[in-house]
């Protein structure tokens, strides 16, 4: 037994050694190749992006957030920009030179950006973090400035924002569904709670953007 296993580790050794990198190539693709169906997050789920404009501008309209347009003489307090206090949500900001806290309940503005450029959207007193903006929306409910899981989408940009397990249900709409399926990513072992729910939420914003098309808010 003992030398079967040598001749083995020798033999595998060799054939290792004797590999030209166009074969290991060739080896590669044909290893891949035999990989069932989804068993791979697509390349496209890592290109997943989501509307960017300058940071901490405060947007009258929508209209104004696509032009990157902020409002005269205010910006985000970009050492607290959004706070939370007694179940009621913040908004620091700087207007003309002064620091003030504006209560998001009944805001007169469309959204702001975080220190990051990542663009919110406010309504009904709340804050979300838009993934996707288009003919359909796709949002994350911003807690305790932590995005909560839960779809929260909306017919616009501009629509009321519904809450529920509801984007799954727009993708099968569209004809999509058994794409999605198949896109569903790979749960690597290095990959924790947080990490993966990423990949899942970059899956629903890939295909909201591709139901969305031109559209589509970037």
């Amino acid at each position: 037994m003992k030398h079967l296993l040598t001749a083995l580790l020798a033999s595998v050794a060799l054939m290792a050694g004797a590999q030209t990198p166009a074969q290991m190539q060739k080896m590669q693709a044909a290893m891949d190749a035999k990989k069932p169906a989804g068993s791979d997050a697509p390349a496209a789920i890592t290109e997943a992006s989501r509307p960017m404009r300058t940071p901490l501008k405060v947007f009258a309209t929508f209209e104004d957030m696509v032009a990157d347009k902020a409002m005269d003489g205010m910006t985000v307090d970009g050492q607290r920009p959004h706070d939370f206090r007694m179940s009621k949500e913040w908004i620091n900001v700087v207007e003309n030179g002064a620091t003030k806290e504006v209560e998001l309940k009944g805001a007169k503005f469309w959204g702001f950006t975080d220190g990051k450029g990542h663009v919110v959207r406010v309504f009904e007193g709340q804050a979300y973090l838009c993934y996707a903006l288009g003919t359909k929306c796709y949002y994350q409910l911003v807690a305790y400035m932590q995005p909560n899981m839960r779809d929260w989408v909306s017919d616009g940009p501009t629509a009321e924002i519904k809450g529920g397990k509801m984007a799954e249900d727009i993708i099968e709409a569209a004809g999509l569904k058994s794409d999605f399926e198949k896109a569903k990513p790979k749960r690597e072992k290095w990959d924790d709670v947080e990490s993966y729910n990423d990949k899942l939420r970059d899956r629903i914003v890939v295909f909201f953007t591709r139901i969305n098309g031109d559209s589509a808010v970037k």
